[in-house]
């Protein structure tokens, strides 16, 4: 079973802290219970680069342009930060991970992502007026084109059913 390492990432962009996953290789426990030393992974040639889920916001090129880490390249933590930084700066991510895992070849790195949502359409069904359909999308001050977030759904309903 492997052993994983996080390390906190700070003064990345959004709200979203972000984590950097380095797994080590897995070492049997001693007898006396301590865990031994683990090799680094920094220093060691990227194998391959991944992003999880496979479905993405943005091409696949232009993924690889932002993360910079082509294969053959050595692996750096600083190099991770930066490409991380630049993925958050894009705006359309809301967390980002990475995984780096041991190879024969040398690191696989998997970016594991979850989209930022935006609001595209507001739509009032099923009531009759007044208030008018437009007169309550607009009481859930729901911009559109901004970031969705689940708990702003709450506060948005609460402010339609006072306009009722």
């Amino acid at each position: 079973m492997p052993v994983r390492r996080a390390i906190l990432l700070k003064n990345v962009p959004l709200r979203t802290f972000a984590f950097l996953l380095i797994a080590v290789f897995a070492r049997a426990q001693q007898a006396d219970g301590t865990v031994p030393d683990r090799p680094s992974l920094e220093g060691r040639a990227v194998a391959r680069v991944e992003f999880r889920p496979a479905e993405q916001p943005l091409p696949r090129a232009e993924l690889d342009r932002m993360v910079a880490l082509p294969v053959g390249s050595l692996l750096d933590p600083a190099a991770v930060r930066r490409a991380i930084e630049r993925l958050y700066a894009s705006g359309r991510f809301a967390d980002i991970a990475v995984e780096a895992t041991p190879e024969v070849e040398g690191v696989a790195l998997v970016f594991v992502t979850e989209p930022t949502y935006f609001i595209s359409r507001v739509s009032i069904a099923g009531e009759s007026e007044p208030p008018s359909r437009n007169q309550l999308a607009n009481s859930a001050e729901l911009e559109l084109g901004s970031p969705f977030h689940e708990d702003a759904v709450e506060a948005s309903i609460a402010r339609m059913q006072e306009r009722l």
